[in-house]
C-alpha cells in the first residue's frame, strides 16, 4: 500500500494538473491507495474545478488538504506528509506525467529491497506534446554513486521519487529552501543514514521548457545557490574545496542565457 503526495499552487495550469492526476490514477497498472493533494493557498477557479472533478471521481482515495495561505513547497509537503497513511509515498508534480507502470515497479522494488529509503528513476522530457520527447534526464543508479554526485548536484529527478515516510520524518521532513527544497531533503536523509537507488527505467515524463530554465537562472537564483552551498558546508556534507568548486562551476551556469543553459544541463546530466 502507498500514498501519492502532490502540492498545487495558484500559478499552475489546470489542464496539466488534470493530465497528471489521470496519469497517477486512470493510467496506472497499480493504483495508489491514497492521493494527498495539498492546496498551497488560494487557487484559481480552473484548478478548483479540476480538483472537484477528481474528488467526485475518486472520493475514497483523494484527500485534499486546503491551506489558508501559501507556505511554500517544503512547508506544503511537510503538511501533506503528515496525513499520508502509508509508509511508501510517491512524489508527483502537477505538470508531469507518470508512466503506467511507475508505481508497480517502484512498490515491487521497495518491497524487495527493504533497506532502500529513496528510489527514483531516469525521466524523459517534453515541451508541448507528451509523445514528442526532447531528451532524457539520467541520474546515478547505485547508492555510492548517488552520494558522490549529491555533493555536486541533485542526484534524483524529484517527481519520480518514491520514499519511506519514516525516513523522511527521521530527517526532519521537507523544509522550505527556495529552489532546493527536494535536494535539501535528500541530503538530510542521506546524513541520517538513508539508502538510495535509481533505476534506468523511464518512470516519468517531465514537462520541460523555457519557463523552467528561466526559474533556474538569473542573479537571484545564483544567490539561492550560494545559500544552499553554505548550508551543505555548514553540515559538513561538502568540504571547503568542494564548496568553492561547486560555486565556480554552477554560478556561471545560473547567469547564462536560458537557451545555452539548456545544453549545459543536458551535458551535465549525461555524465551520471
Amino acid at each position: 500500500m502507498f500514498s501519492v503526495l502532490i502540492t498545487v499552487y495558484y500559478t499552475e495550469n489546470p489542464d496539466y494538473l488534470d493530465r497528471a492526476l489521470k496519469s497517477i490514477w486512470d493510467d496506472q497498472t497499480l493504483k495508489p491507495n491514497q492521493i494527498v493533494l495539498v492546496k498551497d493557498g488560494h487557487l484559481t477557479k480552473g484548478l478548483d474545478m479540476v480538483i472537484n472533478k477528481w474528488k467526485n471521481n475518486i472520493s475514497d482515495t483523494l484527500d485534499i488538504l486546503p491551506l489558508k495561505k501559501n507556505i511554500g513547497l517544503g512547508g506544503a509537503l511537510s503538511k501533506g506528509i503528515n496525513i499520508c497513511r502509508f509508509d511508501l509515498i510517491a512524489r508527483m508534480d502537477t505538470d508531469d506525467i507518470s508512466t503506467p507502470d511507475r508505481f508497480a515497479k517502484q512498490v515491487d522494488f521497495l518491497n524487495k529491497n527493504l533497506h532502500v529509503d529513496i528510489f527514483g528513476s531516469d525521466v524523459s522530457e517534453f515541451s508541448l506534446d507528451e509523445n514528442i520527447l526532447d531528451g532524457f534526464r539520467r541520474v546515478p543508479k547505485t547508492h555510492d554513486r548517488i552520494i558522490k554526485i549529491s555533493r555536486k548536484r541533485n542526484p534524483f529527478n524529484h517527481p519520480s521519487v518514491m520514499y519511506r515516510k519514516k525516513s523522511v520524518l527521521k530527517a526532519g521532513g521537507p523544509l522550505n529552501l527556495t529552489g532546493f527544497d527536494d535536494y535539501y531533503l535528500w541530503v538530510r536523509m542521506i546524513n541520517k543514514g538513508a539508502k538510495c537507488a535509481n533505476t534506468s527505467d523511464i518512470l516519468l515524463k517531465m514537462r520541460a521548457g523555457s519557463g523552467q530554465m528561466l526559474r533556474r537562472g538569473g542573479v537571484k537564483y545564483a544567490f539561492y545557490e550560494l545559500k544552499f552551498q553554505r548550508i551543505l558546508l555548514n553540515m559538513k556534507y561538502i568540504s571547503i574545496v568542494e564548496f568553492f568548486l561547486n560555486l565556480m562551476i554552477r554560478t556561471p551556469i545560473r547567469i547564462l542565457p536560458p537557451v545555452i543553459r539548456v545544453y549545459v544541463y543536458k551535458f551535465m546530466r549525461s555524465k551520471s
